[in-house]
């Protein structure tokens, strides 16, 4: 008797979902979002002044793939954040959107929290949310940790660095002056590819300036305890550049760091500021282009449960 009243509810259960109305909007187009690593960030790369540095471990927080803008119909979005290792080889996946009509791609780096990437462990996870660390800084997550070794001659260095900013990266602009993912045309069916490439060795540049060198000099010598670690704090005596900002970014800045005006001021001042909020978001490509940022002031990704992909 039991058995025959759960056939029942099945059957019911199954002809009320048959006649549940279909999406009934036309066929999107999907924009299947990649990631990875440059050649530097899985091979290694030598600066300018000599030093060859590898990286072992290049732990960044990416996701929140979206479609966006005022004449663009949205789908879905892929409202989620990766802790990917892109010191791996290989593409991974970043996100899979769906939309029609003209269109703007857009991506996060920040704190992640729901899925884990390619070659990430419990134990990576647990690096980058260090209780004591958390706490230290105001709960305030690693966006992207970076470790490696720099040696030349006889000498060796190595480093560990934490970065915490968040941020979009929108406006992807390519050496013809073109924005590449703004204003996409996107029509039924449609597949599109673009892919991420993040390069670390950016964080190495002496300056904005284009082509600027990149040089290891400099941070290796504030390593005065001669312990062969270059740690953000000694970075920090070197002072940011001077810089020519323009009205919008002075308002949004705050305050001035060696004549350079941030807005976070939890993070070590002087040259770790530098890194990460001017050189490391040029480090984001979108098919070759790099993309202007967008500074987030509220947390996107809250702590949900861990999954791998």
């Amino acid at each position: 008797m039991r058995k025959s009243a759960w056939a029942l509810s099945f059957i019911g259960a199954s002809l009320f979902v048959a006649c549940l109305p279909g999406d009934i909007r036309p066929e999107p187009a999907s924009v299947f979002v990649s990631v990875e690593g440059s050649d530097a960030a899985r091979n290694g790369f030598v600066t300018d002044d000599g030093w060859t540095i590898q990286f072992e471990r290049l732990f960044v927080g990416m996701g929140y793939v979206v479609l966006a803008g005022d004449d663009c119909e949205v789908y879905g979005a892929a409202r989620y954040g990766v802790l990917f290792d892109l010191a791996i080889p290989g593409q991974q996946k970043l996100g899979d959107v769906y939309g029609l009509q003209t269109c703007d791609l857009q991506f996060h780096v920040g704190d992640p929290n729901y899925y884990f990437g390619k070659g990430v462990a419990r134990e990576d996870w647990l690096l980058i949310y260090d209780r004591e660390d958390l706490v230290a800084h105001g709960y305030r997550g690693t966006a992207m940790y970076i470790r490696g070794n720099a040696s030349r001659g006889n000498i060796t260095k190595r480093f560990a660095w934490r970065f915490r900013d968040d941020y979009a990266l929108t406006e992807c602009e390519n050496t013809s002056g073109e924005l590449v993912n703004i204003n996409l045309p996107l029509k039924g069916g449609d597949v599109l590819q673009p892919l991420v490439t993040f390069h670390p060795d950016e964080v190495f540049r002496e300056s904005l300036e284009k082509d600027a060198k990149m040089r290891l000099d400099p941070l290796a010598a504030t390593d005065t305890n001669a312990d062969g670690e270059i740690l953000l704090e000694e970075l920090s005596q070197i002072p940011a550049p001077l810089e020519e900002l323009t009205l919008d970014e002075l308002v949004d800045a705050g305050a001035p760091d060696a004549g350079y005006l941030l807005d976070d001021l939890s993070a070590p001042p002087g040259w770790p500021r530098f890194m990460a909020q001017r050189l490391l978001k040029r480090a984001f490509r979108l098919d070759g282009s790099v993309c202007r940022d967008e500074p987030i002031r509220s947390k996107r990704w809250e702590p949900q449960s861990r999954y791998e992909l």
